[in-house]
């Protein structure tokens, strides 16, 4: 089972767009400057070849540089040189040659093999592509006013278009249109009101070296724009920072990537708020569904800007209602409800509907006439994992039959308190729905405005009928027995979205070490049963005290396993204290649902740790950096196969080094562990002769029991990691890269628990450190979800808290983007 994807020429630069989407692109509405690519993106394509015009597009140029040669027989084409050697096949003037002969010449392959067999375009199929999708930016060195002239107005171009030549020609062009955009050179801010005078151009194309502050304010004073050429030893950050800060109007650039950065760099230090004092948002002092803002202050480039608190009210979100949907059972089940996955996709086959947290009790199944209503467990079995509904074996309901269903399920949402430049605070509400409503993912916060700030975000739905920000209490005991001074202490994070009240018991006698104790919990068990309450207690199953450290705090959910939600109790500060049976204490849990000081989650991975992992794929790195082909393959499970930051890794791979080849070959299969995969490790993965194997398969190696650094030896999984990795190791060319991308949800499967995902990122980390791997631990990242991202973890990372990460039809759903772009950090062409 292999998967290639193969990257060429300007297919991948439509794919970019598509899949990466805007964030890769400039804002240009709200730029403080505009951008011209010379001869196009030529960093990324072949320079005034169409695959250039178009990442220029893509990238957000406000313009593409370029130039016309003619042939002998009249035809214009967009060549710089004069000479034909340097940028295709042919050799001498393009002049000497007719146009037949130059539309045959190969002007790709100079650059990369990817490119092979890419025409020099001519003036008029380069117009009837790109007029009216960017602005012109055409040095006329070698055509006539007329020819010119013409070739716009056919094309409607002319309004589009600035045109760069020297004074006279410009001059002459204006005489025979004057609405003509010209583009004068400059090189002094002496020569300013002489040229003017003569022509009064569009815009000064000053040179670099003569730019400062008074030479473009001279110019705007008299109505004329200042653009500059950065090409050469100007391509730095500095120097763009500089001329954006004396406002010029339109840089010139080799490097769009760099200008970008600078741009971005401007506007989050000059145009967008920030945050210097108060501001944040907290739940309201008596919980219920209002937030409060707190008063803060903001600055706006040198402005400083007061708001004062404010109180906003975050409505619920209403169940949504799925009536009479037509559903197709599969085969029959001895399983009992609430039940498993069985392998049927979400929502079931044959269906089209959202399945998005069902309302417990609310589920209807129907005969399709809606005379017949069928009955659980009796007739079909139904479970809260997929949504998926399956006939009961000896039931009314045949196998791979039509039944209608109706239910309710609970829908959530983001909504965004955000400020913008002029000191307004608004709250913008998010949408309660993913875009495919099938998938079990839920929706990211919304988009804010350009240069707003983003104060806070707040979730809502389900079963929340106050906002709180958060709250872990201490233990407090609720037997006689004990006293404040010696109680337990928590630790770890609360990771759920239910407030709960936590009941720890003893129910083994005798020292830390030695006592053991069980755990009951209040609230909501994910089920069809009521909500739980202290009073009659469910209690999880008998765990014994830990004298080193600290153990989960895990509770009976209506699937009837035990659930960890990332609490753990720490039963050392009893000291040599007896604990006797029935001794016990309480705990009150809240959630976080309000969300401030969000952090960049490339801050995780900085610089330094990125040059670290660049030092175990030296190999791949090198062969990328002199234009070879490289061969990507994937080793992995669920998470792999049918997610898409594979995908989206090989573009953006191939995007930044655009003269090399990728080559990419996924070979994941879901529900496989590495025990799984090491046997296809000749078949699946060597066969494809890759330079570079990413191996991703924690979630799945987190449920297998294992040990990696205790007296027994190693376990299985560790064993068959290290056999992985030497196998490949042995062929002496191929870099590995571990990455850690998938987790489960502990309220349904026993073994996806944070320290069982923890254990698993750390196994990697430690074979990668001895085997000299590349790692990179998305883990880190998923555990302070909400400090990095301002959202909450299972919600972010498990859709409504019960499946992957990854959509199964939406493919550039919630974690595939920030999973490709961390692994992308350590590949990064550092010559850009």
């Amino acid at each position: 089972m292999f998967h290639p994807l193969k990257f060429r020429g300007s297919a991948l630069l439509t794919l970019l767009i598509l899949f990466l989407g805007p964030t890769l692109v400039r804002a240009v509405g709200n730029d403080p400057v505009q951008v011209s690519h010379h001869r196009g993106a030529l960093q990324f394509a072949p320079e005034n070849t169409f695959p250039a015009f178009e990442k220029s597009l893509e990238l957000g140029a406000d313009y593409v540089e370029f130039h016309v040669r003619r042939s002998n027989d009249g035809v214009y084409f967009i060549l710089h040189d004069e000479n034909l050697d340097r940028t295709t096949e042919g050799s001498g003037p393009i002049k000497n040659l007719s146009s037949d002969e130059i539309r045959k010449l190969d002007a790709g392959s100079w650059f990369s093999e990817r490119f092979k067999e890419e025409r020099i375009p001519t003036l008029d199929e380069f117009l009837t592509r790109f007029a009216g999708r960017i602005g012109l930016h055409f040095d006329a060195k070698d055509i006539p006013p007329e020819d010119l002239l013409q070739a716009l107005k056919k094309h409607d171009a002319l309004d589009s278009t600035i045109v760069y030549n020297d004074v006279d020609y410009l001059v002459e062009l204006k005489s025979l249109e004057p609405t003509t955009k010209t583009l004068a050179p400059l090189s002094s801010i002496e020569e300013i009101d002489r040229i003017y005078e003569k022509l009064k151009p569009y815009a000064f194309d000053c040179s670099w070296g003569a730019l400062s502050e008074e030479l473009i304010s001279h110019c705007h004073r008299l109505g004329v724009k200042v653009f500059s050429d950065a090409m050469g030893g100007h391509e730095s950050r500095e120097d763009y920072l500089q001329a954006i800060e004396w406002g010029i109007d339109l840089i010139q650039t080799d490097y769009p990537k760099r200008v970008e950065a600078a741009i971005f760099e401007y506007q989050m230090r000059n145009q967008s708020p920030q945050l210097i004092e108060g501001g944040r948002v907290r739940q309201n002092d008596s919980p219920n569904r209002n937030v409060v803002l707190e008063s803060g202050k903001v600055n706006v480039g040198e402005e400083t800007i007061s708001f004062p608190a404010q109180t906003f009210s975050v409505p619920p979100e209403p169940p949504l209602e799925v009536a009479d949907q037509v559903y197709r059972v599969g085969n029959a089940t001895d399983m009992k409800s609430p039940s498993h996955w069985d392998g049927e996709g979400p929502r079931g086959p044959g269906t089209t509907r959202s399945y998005q947290r069902i309302v417990p009790g609310s589920l209807v199944v129907s005969s399709t006439d809606g005379r017949t209503l069928y009955h659980p467990d009796t007739d079909y079995i139904y479970d809260f994992y997929w949504g998926s509904i399956k006939p009961a074996k000896g039931g009314a309901i045949q196998p791979n039959s039509e039944v209608r269903i109706s239910y309710r399920c609970h829908r959530c949402r983001y909504d965004s308190i955000v400020i913008d430049a002029a000191g307004k605070v608004s709250v913008i509400r998010g949408d309660s729905m993913p875009p495919d409503a099938t998938e079990l993912l839920l929706p990211n916060p919304p988009e804010i405005p350009a240069l707003s700030l983003r104060l806070a975000n707040v979730f809502t739905g389900w079963t929340n009928e106050t906002i709180t920000q958060g709250f872990i209490g201490e233990f407090v005991p609720s037997s006689g027995n004990r006293t404040e001074a010696d109680n337990p202490q928590v630790q770890g994070e609360y990771h759920d979205i239910i407030p709960r009240d936590y009941l720890v018991r003893i129910v083994e006698p005798g020292p830390v070490g030695v006592a053991a104790y069980r755990v009951a919990a209040s609230g909501d068990p994910y089920g069809v049963d009521p909500p739980r309450t202290l009073e009659e207690p469910v209690f999880g199953p008998v765990i014994q005290t830990s004298p080193s450290g600290s153990t989960p705090l895990l509770i009976p959910i209506s699937t009837g396993h035990p659930t960890d939600y990332s609490l753990r109790i720490d039963f050392r500060p009893v000291g040599e204290a007896v604990l006797t049976e029935g001794d016990q204490w309480t705990l009150r849990v809240e959630p976080q649902l309000i969300f401030n000081d969000f952090e960049n989650p490339t801050s995780l991975f900085p610089e330094c740790e990125a040059n670290e992992q660049r030092s175990f794929i030296r190999q791949t790195l090198k062969k990328l950096e002199s234009g070879e082909g490289v061969r990507v393959v994937y080793l992995g499970e669920s998470t792999t196969d049918g997610g898409f930051w594979p995908a989206l890794f090989a573009e953006g791979l191939q995007d930044q080094y655009p003269r090399a080849t990728v080559e990419a070959f996924n070979v994941g299969i879901g529900g496989e562990t590495i025990l799984g995969g090491l046997p296809r490790l000749e078949k699946d993965v060597l066969s494809k002769d890759p330079d570079v194997v990413i191996i991703e398969y924690v979630i799945n190696d987190s449920s297998v029991n294992f040990r990696h650094d205790d007296a027994e030896g190693p376990g299985k999984i560790e064993k068959a990691h290290r056999e992985l990795i030497e196998k490949i190791q042995d062929q002496g060319s191929i870099d590995i890269v571990y990455l850690t991308a998938n987790f489960g949800n502990p309220a349904f499967v026993p073994a996806y628990t944070f320290e069982n995902f923890r254990r698993t990122a750390d196994l990697y980390q430690v074979l990668c450190r001895e085997y000299e791997c590349a790692f990179v631990d998305a883990f880190r990242v998923w555990e302070n979800m909400g400090r990095i991202h301002g959202e909450y973890f299972l919600t972010r990372l498990k859709g409504n808290m019960v499946n992957h990460p990854f959509g199964n039809r939406d493919k550039i759903w919630s974690a595939d983007k920030d999973n490709a772009e961390w692994l992308l950090k350590s590949f990064e062409n550092q010559k850009d």
